[in-house]
């Protein structure tokens, strides 16, 4: 381990000293400008259609350029113990619905690091999020929060915060929209979304990317260039990527390898992607570019759902003793943390109920419990007359 990460920085030193070239050393070739030619175009756009009805696993570790601390405190993210802990992500998509699996991190009180799933789900109206490790069917008993939202709200309350990562689909050239006010757009081409938003396209010419024959494009969009490495024989999946600032300094380099094909329809994927940062998103603009960590990512895919992968809401209804924090009812808007919060009761026909007590701001009585309640109150009342009778009884016998 600690002879891999040494090869990790130094080739994130190398690369900084290198020019674009390296990444796709041109050779001679016809030269366009202005637009992509239709055939890169059109397997472009099929790549990104391809992604429908595919699982994504992937996992994650971060190596850091210097020291854990040194880099946490550049990035601003000194107080986050997780960071540098390895994670991943499951992913599956069906249309615009989409199931996430976040493979991330709890510590305890006592400072104990545990692994503790996020899951985050998208059903075409309703946004579900479930904490502490929930995995339907698996370890139902450790949900311990959902989420509810509806996708309009989300997309004016949170419209820029993401709800899932897309390091890996940032490597392969994948534009995909995880924030709040973009949750329900397909995944689009990352370098044709870059053009429709505006890119000018410098070059497209012949190239060598890591020894094999390929498309080089160049964009130019706010200030920076990004350089796009191509392989026809895979349908012009993306070998490489790099971002360079306006006087040549890297942002950020993605190298992948190792591809595989999915079928039906047919896509080229790496299963190993190494991405080198220069700049975060977490420093403060204006920062000079400095190597900052890299990112190596391990994936697995396929077309092969199991039997979690096309659930696209959480059925929360069943797990008795669940805290749902509902920012789907119209009282949300008058409360303080923007939701109507109520725990899920054991019955789940009491669930309307305990929702209309919840959102009227009154306290909940189970059905069972009520009628025990009014059990034990009638019992009382029998004994109270009971004793108040036998007493009346006793008190006339000893009358004369």
């Amino acid at each position: 381990m600690l002879i891999r990460d040494a090869v990790l920085r130094v080739t994130i030193a190398l690369l900084m000293i290198a020019p674009v070239c390296d990444v796709c050393v041109a050779a001679d070739s016809e030269q366009y400008s202005g637009r992509l030619p239709s055939n890169v175009q059109a397997a472009l756009m099929h790549n990104a259609e391809a992604l429908d009805r595919l699982v994504v696993d992937w996992s994650r570790r971060r190596v850091p350029a210097v020291s854990e601390e040194d880099t946490l405190q550049k990035i601003d993210m000194a107080d986050d113990p997780f960071f540098f802990r390895p994670d991943g992500q499951r992913l599956s998509r069906r249309g615009t619905l989409l199931r996430s699996i976040n493979r991330g991190w709890h510590r305890d009180n006592s400072g104990n690091f545990h692994e503790a799933p996020q899951l985050l789900t998208y059903d075409g109206s309703l946004v579900y999020m479930g904490s502490e490790g929930f995995v339907p069917g698996i370890r139902s008993d450790s949900l311990q929060l959902c989420v509810l939202n509806r996708s309009d709200i989300l997309a004016k309350t949170a419209p820029e915060g993401t709800l899932f990562d897309d390091e890996y689909y940032e490597a392969v050239g994948v534009k995909e929209f995880s924030t709040g006010a973009t949750l329900a757009r397909l995944p689009a081409s990352l370098l044709l979304w870059l053009i429709d938003e505006g890119a000018e396209v410098r070059r497209i010419q012949e190239a060598q990317c890591g020894g094999r024959r390929a498309t080089e494009v160049a964009i130019a969009h706010h200030g920076v260039e990004s350089v796009f490495c191509l392989d026809p024989t895979m349908n012009y999946a993306v070998l490489a990527r790099e971002d360079r600032d306006s006087v040549g300094r890297l942002l950020l380099r993605a190298d992948n390898d190792d591809f595989g094909l999915a079928e039906d329809p047919p896509i080229w994927l790496p299963r190993h992607c190494v991405i080198q940062r220069c700049t975060f998103s977490s420093v403060p603009e204006g920062e000079e570019p400095t190597p900052l960590f890299t990112e190596e990512i391990r994936a697995k895919f396929t077309r092969e759902f199991d039997e979690h992968d096309g659930e696209f809401a959480i059925d929360y209804k069943h797990c008795p003793g669940v805290m749902v924090a509902d920012r789907t009812l119209p009282e949300a808007a008058e409360r303080e943390n923007g939701a109507v919060d109520y725990f899920v009761p054991p019955d789940a026909s009491d669930l309307d109920r305990a929702i209309d007590a919840a959102a009227g701001g009154e306290a909940f009585v189970p059905k069972r419990t009520h009628w025990i309640l009014v059990i034990n109150v009638v019992l009382l009342v029998i004994a109270a007359a009971a004793i108040v009778a036998v007493k009346y009884i006793n008190r006339h016998k000893r009358s004369p």
